[in-house]
């Protein structure tokens, strides 16, 4: 059993002394509180990011760069607009059961050349030359199991091997999986960010709105309600709703209640040092706190350590603000003035 020494705040007169003892709050009392917290945080976190999603989505700007990215996803023919919203051709396609393999291998040839068609129209003319050329010259490059599965044709257009049709037993579905599904997947998707702009710009705003507005709002708002507005209200203690449930309460050094101005910088520390900076570094700042609770001898995370803030069971205790509140509450109970003197915290370990 480890021990701290307490502040000493005593009087040097005769009179009667008083100890005041708390016991440290036990970890896994901690660290429920902690998951507490967190649950809330994460579900009030989710509510706000879809909540202002919804706001910005009705925003006249958003709309319009909304528009533009679907007009050219469904023109381009790489997506098919259904029920529930728009997907791409190849989930679409794969998933369609009523189709034969030789007429999923023609609605990817289809895809191709409708996107090349709508490149024409409205792609820079050498962009369209250059997608086009690149399918060319992919197609005759290509080799399955040593042999080409497309050649010249005497008229000069790019035709499908017939002595690979002949050679393999479902050479249909072999041109859509070894070919034509890679091609669609992982270049004409590039080609819509590179041959189209006003996709391109579209998509980089919706990003953007999710990576600064939308993200930053929901977990700074998040993080406000359940880690810094509660320990204003319910301010002995300097308690979040999970340390209220497990009846936990900081104190600082001297064992008083963590006065205001240590507890702003304290949630400055916790709330853009660690929970914020943690959705930039993968959860670095967070981990690092965690350890640091599970480790150092006073079982203090990051910030407690930093300003020599320690938690502790109120369950029969209680926090004073000052001296002097502790000072009257004695003697309302005991009648009699009261002396404080050097003591010691007990692990609840």
């Amino acid at each position: 059993m480890s021990e701290m020494s307490a502040y000493d705040v005593g009087r040097q007169d005769k009179k009667p002394k008083m100890d005041v003892r708390y016991t440290r709050a036990k970890i896994y009392r901690r660290v429920f509180s902690r998951l507490i917290d967190l649950t809330l945080f994460v579900l009030v976190g989710l509510l706000l990011f879809f909540g202002t999603r919804e706001i910005i989505r009705t925003m006249p700007f958003y709309r319009q760069a909304e528009q533009e990215v679907l007009r050219v996803m469904v023109n381009s023919g790489i997506y098919v607009e259904v029920d529930d919203g728009y997907q791409d051709v190849v989930t679409y396609y794969t998933n369609d059961v009523s189709l034969s393999t030789s007429q999923k291998k023609e609605r990817y040839e289809e895809t191709i050349d409708t996107f090349l068609a709508f490149a024409k129209e409205e792609a820079k003319e050498e962009d369209y030359q250059e997608a086009k050329d690149n399918y060319d010259k992919e197609r005759l490059d290509f080799v399955y199991d040593g042999t080409h599965m497309f050649i010249l044709s005497e008229s000069g257009e790019v035709i499908d091997n017939p002595d690979f049709i002949a050679k393999e037993s479902s050479p249909y579905e072999l041109y859509s999986q070894e070919f034509y599904i890679p091609y669609i997947d992982n270049v004409l998707r590039g080609y819509l960010l590179s041959l189209f702009p006003s996709y391109y710009q579209g998509s980089r705003l919706m990003s953007n709105m999710v990576l600064f507005a939308e993200l930053p709002i929901a977990v700074i708002l998040s993080c406000f309600l359940v880690y810094f507005l509660p320990p204003l209200i319910f301010k002995r203690g300097r308690k979040t709703i999970g340390m209220l449930a497990y009846r936990i309460g900081r104190i600082d050094s001297h064992l008083l209640n963590v006065p205001l101005k240590q507890y702003l910088i304290y949630s400055a520390i916790f709330d853009l040092g660690i929970i914020c900076l943690s959705f930039l570094t993968l959860g670095i700042p967070l981990l690092v706190s965690v350890t640091m609770m599970a480790v150092t001898k006073g079982h203090q995370d990051f910030p407690e350590y930093m300003l020599q803030i320690n938690e502790v069971d109120v369950t029969s205790s209680k926090i004073y603000f000052s001296l002097e509140e502790l000072e009257v509450d004695y003697e309302k109970t005991q009648k009699k003035p009261i002396e404080f003197k050097n003591t010691t915290f007990e692990d609840g370990k």
